[in-house]
C-alpha cells in the first residue's frame, strides 16, 4: 500500500481510481495463486485498526485526505517555507490559508489541498497565551473533542468577550468565580482545565488531536475516519477489554498463519459449511467427516469426533 503514497501527498486521487486500487488490494488479499476467492469480510472492516478487530489496511481515500492535510498544516504553520510562499503568492495574497478560496484557473494540487483543509480545520483550536486574540464565544478554544466552543451564551453577555477577560490580572490564573458565573458547568470545567502560559506568550493555534499540538498523518487519519463515519466516537478510544483481547491475539509468538487463523475464528469467517451454505456455495451444511451435525466453527474445532480425538491426543492439562 506504499506505492501511491508520494502521489497522494500532492493530489486527491479520483474516486474511480481509489475504488480500483481497493479492489486490487482486496483481491490480492483473498486470492490464492491468481484464483479468485470468496471475500468473507468487507474491505472497510479489514481497514479497521487491529485493536478494533481489523487488519489495519489503509482506507486509501481517507489516507489520501490525511496526507494532503499534512501539506495544509505545513502551509499554515510554516509560512517561511518555499511551498507556503508560492501558494500564498498565487492563491491567497491578502488573506490567510484558512480563508483562501479556489480562485481562477487553479492547478490540480490547489483544489486537492482545499478539500483536505476541511479535515485540518476540524481539529484546529486556540491555545491561550495572553488570551487577547480569543473570542470566547466564536473562537474554537475549549480542549474537548467535537465542541471547541462554549455550549451556551446568555443573551445579556457581551459578544466581544475575550479569554483575557477571564484571567485574574493579579494572580495570572483563571478567575474561577467569574468563569462559573458566566458559563455552564461543563464549559467552566473545560476552561479551567486549560493551563495558562507564562506572561509574554501569545495565543497560538494548535492541532487538538496530538499531544504536541502538531498535525500528524496518523492523528489526521483517525480524525478523518471519525468525520466520515468509518469510526464511531467510542472507537476512537476502544473498549479496554476488547482492545486487550485483540492485542493479545496479535502479540502471541505463534506462526503468522496460526495467528491469522485465530483472527478469522474470532471474526466468525472460517469457511465452514454453515457459512458456505449461507452464501449458497454448498447445498447443505452437514459435516463431511462425521456426517452427524451441522459444520459450524464450534463443531469443527470442538465437537466433531475427529476434533475430540485431536484434543485427547494433545494431553493438555
Amino acid at each position: 500500500q506504499a506505492i501511491p503514497t508520494y502521489t497522494m501527498q500532492c493530489f486527491k486521487l479520483p474516486a474511480g481510481l481509489i475504488s480500483e486500487l481497493n479492489s486490487m488490494l482486496s483481491n490480492f488479499w483473498w486470492s490464492d495463486r491468481g484464483k479468485a476467492k470468496i471475500h468473507f469480510l468487507a474491505w472497510e472492516k479489514l481497514c479497521q485498526a487491529q485493536v478494533h478487530g481489523g487488519l489495519g489496511f489503509r482506507n486509501l481515500a481517507t489516507f489520501n485526505t490525511a496526507l494532503l492535510a499534512k501539506q495544509c498544516w505545513r502551509i499554515f504553520a510554516q509560512p517561511e517555507l518555499l511551498l507556503s510562499q508560492l501558494m500564498k503568492g498565487k492563491y491567497f495574497k491578502s488573506s490567510s490559508f484558512l480563508e483562501a478560496r479556489l480562485g481562477r484557473r487553479p492547478s490540480y494540487t490547489w483544489p486537492s489541498l482545499l478539500t483536505a483543509r476541511e479535515l485540518l480545520v476540524s481539529g484546529l483550536r486556540w491555545c491561550p497565551g495572553d488570551g487577547t486574540q480569543i473570542n470566547v464565544w466564536n473562537s474554537p478554544w475549549l480542549p474537548r473533542t467535537g465542541a471547541f466552543k462554549p455550549l451556551y451564551r446568555h443573551p445579556s453577555l457581551p459578544l466581544d468577550l475575550r479569554a483575557s477577560d477571564l484571567i485574574n490580572p493579579r494572580t495570572g490564573e483563571w478567575d474561577r468565580d467569574k468563569i462559573f458565573r458566566l458559563f455552564l458547568h461543563a464549559d467552566a470545567m473545560s476552561i479551567l482545565s486549560i493551563p495558562l502560559a507564562s506572561p509574554g506568550h501569545n495565543d497560538r493555534i494548535i492541532w487538538h488531536h496530538a499531544r504536541d499540538g502538531k498535525y500528524s498523518v496518523r492523528s489526521g487519519y483517525i480524525q478523518a475516519h471519525y468525520r466520515e463515519g468509518l469510526l464511531s466516537p467510542g472507537q476512537a478510544q476502544p473498549n479496554a477489554a476488547l482492545s486487550t483481547f485483540w492485542k493479545d491475539i496479535w502479540k502471541t509468538t505463534l506462526p503468522p498463519k496460526i495467528i491469522l487463523f485465530a483472527w478469522r475464528l474470532c471474526r466468525g469467517i472460517l469457511p465452514t459449511k454453515e457459512i458456505l451454505r449461507r452464501r449458497k456455495i454448498c447445498p447443505d451444511s452437514l459435516c463431511e467427516i462425521c456426517q452427524g451435525a451441522e459444520e459450524n466453527w464450534h463443531h469443527a474445532l470442538v465437537l466433531c469426533t475427529w476434533a475430540k480425538l485431536v484434543w485427547s491426543n494433545l494431553n493438555l492439562p
